[in-house]
């Protein structure tokens, strides 16, 4: 979850970047690249909200299960 944070963040920050240089070389590449991680930080924040999902589920069976006394 953590790596997905990270790269969330430095996802962000390159953007940032790119856009200003960009900016200063053509508006329509720019609009084009600004639409293509748009798309990507989307991907990034669903892969984010599966991976929690999945954590929230691992600990919720683990809970069930030491409760009952074991899976038997």
């Amino acid at each position: 979850m953590l790596l997905f944070l990270v790269l969330v963040f430095s996802l962000n920050v390159t953007h940032q970047n790119i856009i200003k240089y960009l900016n200063a070389e053509n508006e329509q590449l720019t609009l084009q690249n600004q639409k293509l991680f748009a798309s990507i930080k989307i991907i990034y924040l669903i892969a984010n909200s599966l991976l929690i999902l999945n954590i929230i589920t691992i600990v919720a069976i683990n809970i069930f299960i030491k409760n009952r006394g074991g899976i038997w």
